[in-house]
């Protein structure tokens, strides 16, 4: 009798049954593409199916203090998929231009994290009333000294730090992504996340995939001496042709 009365206690927390938007992960987080601060996407993943009313949720991001927070994105509607594992995909409009195919955001970020949050800071999934924290995502190691306080809904312990290690990366086209599978919960953010191996590609609720641009080759600048022996060569060569067109 007690077994079952644990036990149907216990089920409804780990299998929600109700539609909602709690049991979420932010994947991937991209602070700006080969240089380009104002290009950035976040990416959510559904824990569990059913979680596709994202309308009553908001993203926050907090400064290397935890402090001075600012809303990216009070996320205006729901998403027509709601399977574990399913996409949620904001993106700044600069963002869109910077992947191939062209991204295809399911919502356009309002205000991007600040360049100067991007060495330490704090980015959080939580209900657009500000109660509650379901996601948090740290980074700059211990430059970060802010909180890393969340629910225990997708963390056991509500302990999302310590925070990754790095920056949250923004030069090249690489991303900052959770290493665990849909389901997972959070364990600490420096154990979770690691950057891509390579070029990123996010993905949009409804499945398609973006692959970020690497940035163009960098043609090398010419010493004066280079660019003498160029014009050398150049007009040595035409000298040349003429020789050999008079000759014929």
């Amino acid at each position: 009798m007690l077994a079952s009365l644990v036990v149907s206690l216990l089920l409804p927390a780990a299998f929600p049954a109700n539609p909602t938007f709690h049991f979420m992960q932010i994947e991937q987080v991209i602070g700006g593409v080969n240089g380009d601060t104002s290009a950035q996407a976040i990416q959510l993943r559904m824990r569990s199916g059913l979680q596709n009313f994202v309308s009553a949720a908001r993203v926050m991001v907090y400064d290397a203090a935890g402090l001075n927070p600012i809303e990216v994105l009070n996320i205006p509607g729901n998403v027509p998929n709601g399977s574990l594992g399913d996409r949620v995909l904001l993106a700044s409009s600069a963002f869109v231009s910077q992947t191939t195919p062209p991204a295809v955001p399911d919502f356009t970020i309002a205000n991007v994290i600040p360049a100067s949050y991007l060495a330490a800071g704090s980015l959080t999934f939580e209900d657009n009333a500000g109660f509650t924290i379901y996601w948090r995502l740290s980074w700059g190691g211990a430059a970060y000294t802010g909180s890393g306080s969340g629910s225990i809904t997708n963390d056991n312990d509500g302990n999302f730090g310590p925070a990754f290690g790095g920056p949250l990366p923004s030069t090249g086209p690489g991303a900052l992504q959770f290493q665990g599978p849909a389901n997972a919960p959070s364990t600490n953010n420096a154990a979770d996340y690691a950057l891509t191996s390579g070029a990123a590609t996010f993905t949009n609720n409804a499945g398609a995939g973006f692959t970020v641009n690497a940035p163009p080759p960098v043609v090398p600048a010419l010493s004066p001496r280079g660019l003498l022996a160029m014009v050398i060569l150049v007009f040595g060569t035409g000298v040349l042709f003429l020789i050999i067109s008079k000759r014929h």
